[in-house]
């Protein structure tokens, strides 16, 4: 199952905290909203020589992120012009998506094809958890511009999920999966500031994430069973899996510093 083109906008807020002793603190919070996605959803071996290979379009999805993430580390390197820090820190990331209808691209799945109206075909609720462990710098290129950039390793990545199927477009719904594992990531950032007075500047940034599992299963559990399906109530699993979550966002930004120092 490939969710793509997920289009979000949504608003931060964000904070830094830097001592004379060069211990900082940073962070920020985060939500968004899209509906504007699709899911392509791809089986082998389901059964059948019609369906031993399906391949199917559900549009669109809609998407709802929530994330934040909190630092703490030490500048190790500071001057007039420029500082380099050290941190530690935790990062969260929730998506809830929900995909309406359903149609064929290969095979004889979602033969006739579902309608995108109604309530949603299926949904998936994901949440990723992840240790950072990384370095960010600022630097003034001029008086007045500056530019900021941080990488962070993720050594350990915690994922859980639930993907439900429904009934066609009727909101009952038919098995759920129950989805986790572990593994590794990247985040990445950079902004651009300019500084409109000592106190307040604007910026520019970019942003990418990356997020997988390795090591991973999920177990599918059977609420309202159709024909063919086991009884109500048996789960069946668990099976190796393996889950990725790609993000890459561009941010305006607006901020007030408390102190008159760069």
């Amino acid at each position: 199952m490939t969710y793509a083109d997920l289009q979000t906008n949504g608003g931060e807020l964000f904070a830094r905290v830097d001592t004379p002793q060069n211990l900082m603190v940073k962070g920020f919070v985060g939500l968004g909203r899209g509906t504007n996605g699709k899911l392509n959803d791809e089986d082998w071996g389901i059964g059948g020589a019609l369906l031993n290979y399906s391949n199917t379009v559900t549009a669109p999805v809609n998407d709802r992120i929530r994330y934040g993430t909190i630092d703490a580390g030490y500048d190790w390197l500071r001057g007039q012009t420029y500082k380099v820090a050290s941190f530690v820190g935790y990062n969260r990331f929730t998506s809830d998506m929900s995909g309406f209808g359903c149609a064929p691209i290969s095979a004889g799945n979602c033969v006739p094809a579902v309608p995108s109206t109604g309530f949603p075909i299926i949904t998936e609720n994901d949440t990723w958890q992840s240790l950072r462990l990384g370095s960010v710098g600022d630097v003034m290129l001029t008086p007045y511009l500056k530019i900021t950039g941080e990488a962070a390793y993720l050594p350990y990545v915690r994922f859980t999920g639930v993907d439900t199927h429904f009934f066609g477009n009727s909101g009952v719904p038919n098995r759920f999966f129950t989805e986790s594992g572990h593994g590794r990531g990247v985040q990445l950032e950079t902004t651009l500031s300019y500084l409109v007075t000592d106190q307040f500047s604007v910026g520019v940034g970019a942003r990418y994430w990356a997020m997988w599992t390795t090591s991973g299963h999920d177990s599918v559990t059977f609420v309202n069973p159709g024909a063919g399906q086991p009884p109500a109530g048996t789960t069946v699993g668990p099976f190796p899996s393996q889950y990725k979550v790609e993000q890459a966002a561009a941010f305006l930004q607006a901020s007030y510093k408390f102190s008159t120092g760069r």
